[in-house]
């Protein structure tokens, strides 16, 4: 990870790291007309995600979860990871929730990963 991600790290595994946006200006740019955030969910692991994990990544995208006030979508270029619009008022706020949004994607992978 580059010294600016660390800054903007909510949460990690050896996998996958949750981001804000990167800068104050960015953030500006991120955000829709109501207020929406969007927060990034990456593949950062060295080896290449493996096709199994990728699916799953694909049937997520397909097939959402329902969380009230956020819309997550899927792009496997160029680096694989999602966008998680969040609307204004549902953004995590403290460390237990953006430790429990990094888990809920974590869980969501695995049941979908599951289901393959």
């Amino acid at each position: 990870m580059e010294p600016d991600d660390e800054e903007n790290l909510l949460a990690s595994d050896e996998q996958w790291a949750l981001l804000e946006p990167p800068s104050p200006d960015f953030t500006a740019t991120s955000q829709s007309p109501g207020g929406n955030i969007t927060l990034f969910f990456l593949w950062i692991a060295e080896e290449e995600i493996p096709a199994t994990l990728l699916n799953a990544c694909e049937l997520l995208n397909t097939d959402p979860p329902d969380w009230a006030g956020i819309k997550i979508s899927f792009q496997a270029q160029p680096s694989p990871g999602f966008c998680l619009e969040i609307s204004k008022g549902w953004e995590p706020v403290n460390e237990a929730q953006k430790e429990n949004l990094f888990r809920k994607m974590i869980w969501e992978l695995d049941r979908a990963r599951a289901m393959k």
